[in-house]
């Protein structure tokens, strides 16, 4: 029996307090990126005016997450403890205060965030929906940098001789989702979430797939989420999924009743998660959060 252990992250959600500020970029700035481990992108951020540090870019948070050694060594202000939701279920984690953070152009100020141990998060941080959320983000893999402009910045012409597939969004609790997709033929509601290596289905979209013979072998692995919770899931190649226009071979996906389908209300459809895995098929992503379009850029 195929067992290994994902560390994957897919949502984070605290309770906020304190007033959030959230500078909006003036200009476009190209930030150099690295990856983590699980080859989840990463950026240089400014933390209480003090770094850079490595952040992993999560548009499945809607939060951002400092590690407790960056929160240790900047001295930050503990705020108590939250009720925190990972991806295998909410847990109860420490808070701190973050005077300010700082990616390209744009500033966070003043804000509890959870603080997580640097070895469950792979990075010195995460940077959430709550940094990017009157932006737009361009993450090109074929130069490995990112792109963070103001939503309302001129939109980034295409390469010559290539395609574009722009797939409008709807909101779910402050999430897009994309409903012009399906995996193994059958139809779905996905989520680009940058910060989880592979991409997560739900039991309903599981069943169904089974259902329809549309799945064949499925493999035991297990899965732990940034809180240490560790929870069971299928793992499979599906021969397809389709985002817009193109369709993608032999993607691998896990199966399992994550916490997130319940929390956006997809539980009971079939829905899933991109994970980095799946967005790697494409030479670029562009996140427009505040059109709520997601734009890919097709394979040579």
């Amino acid at each position: 029996m195929l067992r290994f252990v994902t560390p994957l992250i897919l949502l984070i959600s605290a309770v906020p307090a304190g007033a959030e500020d959230a500078a909006p970029v003036a200009t476009a700035t190209t930030v150099q990126t690295g990856q983590d481990e699980s080859k989840r992108m990463t950026v240089p951020v400014m933390v209480n005016g003090q770094g850079p540090y490595q952040f992993i870019i999560d548009t499945g948070s809607d939060v951002s997450v400092v590690s407790t050694e960056l929160a240790d060594a900047l001295k930050m202000e503990a705020k108590g403890r939250a009720r925190i939701q990972a991806m295998n279920g909410p847990a109860t984690g420490k808070m701190v205060m973050v005077k300010s953070m700082t990616v390209s152009n744009s500033t966070l100020t003043n804000f509890r965030a959870p603080a997580i141990p640097r070895e469950r998060l792979g990075a010195d941080g995460m940077l959430g929906i709550n940094s990017l959320e009157k932006q737009r983000i361009t993450i090109d893999f074929d130069s490995g940098q990112m792109l963070v402009e103001p939503s309302t910045a001129p939109v980034r012409p295409k390469p010559a001789n290539s395609e574009e597939i722009i797939v409008e969004t709807r909101s779910r609790l402050g999430q897009m989702v994309m409903i012009d997709a399906d995996a193994g033929q059958e139809k779905i509601w996905a989520i680009v979430d940058t910060g989880g290596h592979t991409s997560i289905g739900n039991t309903a979209l599981r069943r169904t797939l089974l259902k329809n013979q549309r799945v064949k072998v499925l493999h035991p692995v297990a899965i732990t989420d940034v809180m240490g919770q560790t929870a069971q899931a299928d793992y499979t190649a599906l021969e397809r999924i389709r985002i817009g226009g193109l369709l993608i071979g032999n993607a691998n996906v896990a199966f399992m009743d994550a916490n997130p389908f319940r929390l956006f209300k997809l539980n009971k459809r079939p829905a899933m998660m991109l994970g980095m895995s799946t967005l790697r098929y494409f030479r670029r992503v562009t996140i427009d959060f505040a059109r709520r379009r997601v734009t890919f850029l097709v394979p040579r």
